[in-house]
C-alpha cells in the first residue's frame, strides 16, 4: 500500500545492520562495528522514520544479546564505531531542528492517533494484493498489514521449536526476534490502539515513545509495522535453516565463532536474501 513512498520501501539497510551486529557478536572486529555504523547511517539517510525505528531495534537487541557476551572493551569500540555515525549524521539533524524551530513546526497527537495501525489490519491486505486483496479486515492503508500465510506457518513452527529441548542460544535468538515483531506492531497501533476504528479503552506504549525527542514529529506510527516485518523475517528464515539442517545452526546466532561456511551467506545469517 506504500509503493509510491520510495523512501519507506528504502529499508534494506536495515537487515544488513542487524547481522552486522550478529557478525560483531561472533567476532567483535572493527570491521563488523563499522559495517553496523555504516549500514545504520545509510539507513537513517534513506528514511528518518527508520533512523528511529532501526535505532531502537539495535538497542533492545544489544540489551538481549550483549550481557554476558561482550566486554567493556568491545562495547566501546562497537559505541566508538555508532558515535562516528552519529556525528557524521548530526548536521542534517541539526539543520532539520533549526529549520522546525524557526517556523514552528509541530505534529498534532490527533494525526498520531489517526495513523496509528489498527489491530484489525492483521487481517487487511493492499488492494494491489492479487491473492489477498479481498481481505479488509482494516479500511485505512496504513492498517494493511496482513503478513501472508506462509510466514504464519512457518511462525507457529518457531513457537513449537522454542518448546523442543535444544541450544539454549538458538531458541533465545528466535524469542527475541518474534518477541520484537510482537513489541513493534505494538508500537505501531500509536498512542491509542484502535479495533476495527473504535479505540479498545487501553493506552498504547507509543505514549511513552512520543515523549522522547523526534518521536513526537513522527506522524504515522503504523510505519514501525515494518521493524516487525523485519523481525518476521528473521525469525521464518531462522525456522527454515534450523529445519535443512539442525547441525548447522552455530553460526552468526550463536557466540561461538564466525561463519564457518560460506556457501550461502544470507542463509548462514538467517537473513532473508
Amino acid at each position: 500500500s506504500h509503493t509510491q513512498h520510495l523512501q519507506l520501501l528504502s529499508s534494506y539497510w536495515m537487515p544488513v545492520a542487524i547481522a552486522a551486529l550478529h557478525l560483531f557478536l561472533a567476532s567483535p572486529k572493527w570491521r563488523w562495528a563499522a559495517l553496523f555504523a555504516a549500514s545504520w547511517l545509510m539507513q537513517a539517510l534513506a528514511c528518518g522514520y527508520y533512523l528511529f525505528f532501526l535505532s531502537i531495534l539495535a538497542v533492545l537487541w544489544l540489551a538481549w544479546f550483549a550481557p554476558g557476551r561482550l566486554s567493556i572493551r568491545q562495547m566501546v569500540r562497537l559505541g566508538t564505531a555508532w558515535a562516528i555515525a552519529v556525528a557524521a549524521l548530526a548536521p542534517v539533524l541539526l539543520g532539520y531542528r533549526s529549520i522546525h524551530a524557526a517556523y514552528g513546526f509541530r505534529r498534532s497527537p490527533v494525526e498520531l492517533v489517526n495513523y496509528s495501525a489498527d489491530i484489525a489490519g492483521l487481517l487487511a491486505a493492499s488492494p494491489d494484493s492479487w491473492l489477498w486483496s479481498g481481505l479488509q479486515g482494516a479500511d485505512a492503508a496504513e492498517s494493511q498489514i496482513f503478513p501472508g500465510l506462509t510466514i504464519v506457518v512457518l511462525l507457529v513452527a518457531g513457537l513449537v521449536l522454542c518448546r523442543v529441548p535444544g541450544k539454549r542460544e538458538t531458541r533465545g535468538a528466535l524469542l527475541f526476534y518474534l518477541g520484537s515483531a510482537v513489541l513493534m506492531w505494538t508500537l505501531a497501533l500509536g498512542p491509542v490502539p484502535k479495533l476495527s476504528g473504535a479505540a479498545i479503552g487501553v493506552p498504547g506504549p507509543y505514549a511513552l515513545l512520543a515523549q522522547l525527542p523526534g518521536f513526537d514529529s513522527m506522524r504515522v506510527p503504523a510505519r514501525l509495522w515494518m521493524v516487525s516485518v523485519l523481525g518476521l523475517a528473521v525469525a521464518a528464515a531462522f525456522i527454515v535453516d534450523k529445519h535443512q539442517d539442525s547441525n548447522r545452526l552455530d553460526v552468526v546466532f550463536l557466540p561461538q565463532g564466525p561463519c564457518r561456511r560460506r556457501r550461502n551467506l544470507a542463509r548462514d545469517m538467517a537473513l532473508p536474501p
